[in-house]
């Protein structure tokens, strides 16, 4: 008799969590820019890195065709990166049908960096647009593109200036380029993250040892987590909105 109440209660509890995954609502960050070289890479694998510290179920899809932040997270022995999953589709059918069986907390995006079909595929999902932008007027017009697509293939970007969110990166914040680029992306009426990423060589580093920049003890980790932790306050903003 003891047997089956044993056996029932481990089967109720593998039903519970079976039923408790499924109705996971995964919240969907897709990292974009119309032109290579970015930091696309390298702002997902660290944000999937700070989730994942911060105890979030985390993945990256990379539907990249170079697989930069699949490579990387599964070349990694970095502790911060070890849970984090990778799954690898670059083509519009198998990102869309990834993304709709995505049961995890968080789906970090690497998109391709062109306007494309398998671009569209990543924005009509995606609860947030994360874009990072050299302080160049390529940078900024490459923007100005991803916010009009966005727009057109998703509404909550057509209603809601937060949902996209440009980051200044590798910047030298003492430069009157870095300044211009502020107050250029203020006029155009986008609500930038207040963080902004400088040029340090640590981030190469991290690139090349294949560790997330928490790894090393360095400033460029602090501006991370202090990224992160914005990020993080527009994620816990979205979900009330959408509970309300």
């Amino acid at each position: 008799m003891l047997t089956y109440y044993k056996n029932s209660s481990t089967c109720l509890r593998a039903f519970y969590l079976k039923i408790k995954k499924n109705l996971r609502v995964t919240y969907i960050i897709t990292f974009a820019s119309s032109k290579g070289g970015s930091g696309k890479s390298t702002f997902c694998v660290n944000f999937a890195a700070y989730f994942g510290m911060r105890g979030r179920n985390v993945t990256i899809l990379d539907t990249d065709f170079q697989k930069s932040s699949h490579d990387w997270v599964r070349e990694s022995s970095d502790e911060c990166l070890e849970n984090v999953k990778t799954y690898v589709a670059n083509e519009e059918n198998s990102i869309r049908q990834y993304i709709k069986q995505s049961r995890c907390d968080i789906l970090c995006v690497d998109s391709q960096g062109a306007v494309s079909r398998e671009l569209a595929a990543c924005l009509e999902a995606s609860d947030l647009i994360i874009t990072p932008c050299r302080p160049s007027r390529d940078d900024l017009v490459g923007l100005g593109w991803v916010a009009a697509f966005a727009r057109r293939v998703n509404p909550k970007f057509a209603t809601s200036s937060d949902r996209l969110l440009p980051v200044l990166n590798a910047v030298n914040k003492h430069s009157v380029a870095f300044q211009h680029a502020r107050q250029q992306l203020m006029a155009d009426g986008y609500k930038a993250a207040d963080t902004a990423i400088s040029q340090r060589v640590s981030q190469a580093e991290a690139n090349f040892n294949r560790c997330s920049i928490f790894h090393q003890n360095s400033r460029a980790a602090q501006e991370f987590r202090a990224l992160g932790w914005e990020v993080m306050e527009r994620i816990t903003q979205h979900k009330s909105e959408a509970a309300a």
